[in-house]
């Protein structure tokens, strides 16, 4: 019998396998970004959600606002994204994509699922999306809003990003607008 332990070890060694062989991927691409992981998460939510404010983009990423203004900082350095208040509210920060970053963003290869046939990616999506049920559940049982606002947010975000991908693939662009 698979124990709930070795299930978890073993998702987050995949896990792991797909962030090292996408970093193995961008680094033969010669990418001129040389971004973090958390870089990454942040120019991916902007990708699909352009002209987001720094308050959304926190509660989107999961990143603290303190430690995201840090980053948001160095990617402004990189003239990756740009950073400006809001016509609405000037307190509010805006942050967008430059020309820069859509032009040199990192690929991500997900070749490696098509190990799989259609009936067992069915399956697959399936089990997952059974455990972000529980999983979602089980926060929402923790009473914990700021916990359970975060959640909502980011399947919120899932549900942009299926879109998103099914655009760019109807559409074959990389999508979005500039500040």
């Amino acid at each position: 019998m698979i124990t709930n332990l070795e299930l978890f070890e073993h998702f987050r060694y995949l896990d792991w396998l797909i962030h090292k062989f996408n970093l193995f991927i961008n680094q033969n691409n010669k990418s001129p970004m040389d971004i973090s992981r958390g870089q990454g998460r942040i120019l991916g939510v902007l990708l699909i959600e352009d002209s987001i404010s720094t308050k959304d983009l926190s509660q989107r990423t999961g990143i603290k606002i303190s430690s995201l203004n840090e980053i948001l900082s160095k990617l402004e350095k990189k003239e990756l994204i740009q950073r400006k208040p809001s016509k609405e509210d000037k307190r509010i920060i805006i942050n967008c994509l430059t020309e820069k970053a859509r032009l040199h963003q990192p690929k991500l290869d997900i070749s490696f699922f098509n190990c799989l046939n259609e009936k067992q990616k069915k399956e697959f999506n399936f089990l997952l999306s059974q455990l972000c049920d529980q999983l979602e559940a089980n926060i929402c049982d923790l009473s914990n809003e700021e916990l359970i606002n975060n959640c909502l947010h980011r399947k919120n975000y899932y549900e942009l990003f299926l879109n998103y991908q099914n655009n760019a693939q109807e559409e074959n662009a990389i999508g979005g607008k500039l500040c």
